[in-house]
């Protein structure tokens, strides 16, 4: 279990604005070029992580401050900045992380719900197709389905991870839907989604017009976006990649 250091802040605490001393402690680490996302050998469980015990998922020593904000990842460091401050959770908006397989999506995903941890939020993180999974479960009994409604709104943040990748089932596109409109409606609760598709074509991912157009109305629209670029993080020596593969370089 990853133990958060930082005292948390009451989530329902309004800042307005970041406060400047954060933005400062953001900015003072944020040239850091070691991503430990890549070094560390940390994989999602395979079920939802919850972070009520103030463990994070997937990457549990993600930082902002350890971003790497190299120039060809094109990132919007004062919207990163903006974003670890949780103002966009305590008004219920949303965040929607693309880029090419190896850019980082999760990683950077893992460190605002971290940051968000630390504020004082409850988070939980999922893969899509274990959300749906365990979703399903409670299908056949109006009960069970209330509870688990009323589970899954207990988090501040959801984090919905892969999104797109793999079709989904008429019944797993309802579902989905479903869960979007709980966290939604009047006074919902935010979502981070990650794909490696871009948003204009997350429509088609989904796979019914009626279905995507529905989920996505409800979540994109109060969505800041952030789109990864560049060469796969793993392929990098800052964050782990041999520099020297064939060993040409060493000495017989």
């Amino acid at each position: 279990m990853f133990a958060l250091s930082c005292a948390p802040r009451h989530p329902d605490e309004s800042s307005g604005t970041c406060q400047a001393s954060e933005l400062s402690k953001l900015r003072s680490g944020g040239v850091l070029i070691r991503m430990s996302h890549e070094r560390s050998g940390s994989t999602a469980n395979e079920k939802g992580c919850d972070t009520d015990q103030k463990s994070a998922c997937v990457y549990p020593d993600a930082c902002i401050e350890n971003t790497l904000y190299a120039p060809d990842r094109k990132l919007n460091r004062g919207l990163i900045e903006r974003l670890a401050c949780c103002d966009w959770i305590r008004h219920s908006e949303h965040c929607a992380i693309t880029g090419a397989t190896g850019s980082g999506k999760t990683w950077l995903a893992s460190a605002l719900m971290n940051a968000a941890i630390r504020a004082g939020f409850r988070a939980k993180y999922y893969r899509v197709n274990d959300l749906l999974l365990e979703y399903v479960e409670s299908a056949s009994n109006t009960t069970l389905r209330t509870s688990k409604k009323k589970q899954l709104n207990r988090y501040h943040l959801l984090m919905i991870d892969e999104f797109g990748l793999g079709s989904l089932t008429a019944n797993q596109r309802a579902d989905l839907l479903e869960i979007i409109n709980e966290r939604t409606r009047e006074g919902g609760k935010s979502v981070i989604v990650t794909s490696v598709f871009p948003v204009d074509v997350w429509a088609s991912c989904i796979g019914d017009v009626s279905s995507g157009d529905s989920i996505l109305d409800r979540l994109i629209y109060r969505a800041w976006r952030l789109n990864l670029e560049g060469p796969s993080m793993r392929s990098r020596t800052e964050c782990g990649a041999l520099e020297d593969p064939y060993g040409k370089k060493l000495k017989p």
